[in-house]
């Protein structure tokens, strides 16, 4: 069998995976190699499984206020790095006692956000809820907002090919060897690689990946049921959160994608708080169980619902994958997690984001950990490449590959991409 030898081999092409490979390229690494994982339904990242929500950190203030300060900053930064316009209208949440939206007032005092909150009117809760409004309640217009994920991906691609990162399409597996200068090979196929750095940013492949090579980990899989409705233009926000406890719709989370987004009708994406911690079974089969569609539903006005013999394209639902390092309590923590194993197995980087937000900042981690673990080698091969990363080139710039889509977009946006729409592909020189 072939043994190949590459300097960066980065398994996951979700937005972590896309985030490192574009800043490894733009730091001048060479010889960068990603795998995506092929999938029929195109929707083999977990990124593209999701609300797409740019979070602001006001939510995690509590037991995650590392995370929740770092939210705001690096998910807008995020869309700096590839010329993606932020979005500048922001959704609402909600409360039902004077007592906890004074308590989000506190946490968003906590993390400087005050200037960033207002709360509405009654009245123009209701002209932008639509049916989803509840009187008397407590909202707030927030920064939290949906962001195009399967554009920014795209064109994070793209960049990262005009610097020269290859990609490639393959279910890999590690390989324990002794006699592997790393102690480990990557099988994709018929190849093996010998790569000098590797990083796994597979999401909820990763844990497999780990038990590949024999490795303790605290990561866990949960699945969180979304539910897509094709109903049109309902909500007059783009993201709504009820953040009440010990009520009927407490946790219901509801992104609008108007109609001019993905004509002709629109929808909305449903979720909740609640989440399934997963087997690895249970992980690989991605599908949504009819009791959390049903509770689902529960939340959500009876008047939005389709007759339950319509499915499809009306009603659909999506299992959305988060894989979360447990804490020392056993806890989920949404804190961007890497860990590295340099006396056993050198070179080697694991990684989750915590939230999409925050899979820029994780990548920024990703390349200090290996360029502080492995500088003097990293310069040596830098200077020993034929063509050294420097900038954007030409070879090969043509052949991208399909644009990224979500889980709610069929024949949306990402598919309609041209490459007039999208910004001149360029080095963008930031301190990251």
């Amino acid at each position: 069998m072939v043994v190949s030898q590459h300097f960066l081999v980065i398994i996951g092409c979700g937005i972590e995976g896309l985030m490192t490979a574009l800043l490894a390229a733009q730091r001048g690494l060479p010889d960068v190699l990603v795998f995506d994982a092929p999938d029929a339904k195109n929707l083999g990242a977990d990124s593209q499984r999701n609300h797409a929500w740019l979070q602001s950190g006001l939510l995690y203030e509590g037991n995650n206020m590392v995370a929740a300060r770092q939210m705001y900053f690096w998910g807008r930064e995020m869309h700096r790095i590839v010329s993606l316009p932020i979005p500048q209208t922001g959704g609402i949440f909600r409360y039902s006692s004077e007592e906890s939206a004074a308590g989000f007032c506190e946490k968003a005092k906590k993390l400087k956000m005050e200037s960033s909150i207002n709360r509405i009117t009654d009245d123009a809760a209701r002209k932008a809820l639509g049916a989803f409004y509840l009187p008397k309640w407590h909202h707030f217009e927030v920064p939290d907002t949906p962001f195009n994920e399967a554009d920014l991906m795209t064109l994070a691609k793209r960049q990262a090919q005009e610097y020269g990162v290859k990609f490639r399409k393959a279910k890999v597996e590690l390989v324990r060897e002794p006699r592997a200068p790393q102690g480990y090979l990557v099988k994709a196929g018929d190849e093996l690689i010998e790569p000098m750095f590797l990083v796994l940013s597979a999401g909820a492949g990763l844990i497999d990946l780990l038990d590949q090579l024999g490795i303790n980990h605290p990561l866990k899989v949960f699945r969180s049921a979304l539910l897509r409705l094709r109903c049109g233009d309902i909500l007059k926000t783009p993201l709504f959160v009820d953040n009440s406890t010990g009520q009927p719709t407490s946790g219901l989370s509801v992104v609008q994608h108007s109609s001019q987004v993905l004509p002709p009708d629109g929808c909305l994406v449903i979720g909740s708080r609640a989440r399934q911690q997963l087997t690895p079974e249970e992980a690989r089969a991605r599908e949504v169980t009819p009791e959390e569609e049903q509770a689902l539903q529960r939340m959500i006005p009876p008047q939005l619902l389709p007759p339950p013999s319509v499915r499809r394209p009306q009603r659909t639902s999506i299992a959305g994958h988060k894989t979360e390092a447990l804490d020392s309590d056993g806890k989920p923590s949404v804190n961007v997690w890497i860990k590295t194993w340099p006396a056993e197995y050198p070179g080697l980087i694991a990684a989750i984001p915590g939230k999409a937000t925050l899979g820029l900042f994780a990548a920024k981690q990703i390349l200090d950990q290996l360029k502080s673990d492995e500088e003097g080698e990293a310069e040596a091969a830098r200077q020993s490449s034929p063509s050294p990363a420097g900038g954007p080139t030409t070879s090969g710039a043509d052949d991208f590959g399909d644009p990224f889509r979500c889980h709610f977009q069929d024949g949306g946006s990402t598919d309609e991409l041209v490459e007039a729409d999208l910004p001149h592909l360029k080095r963008v020189d930031k301190d990251l």
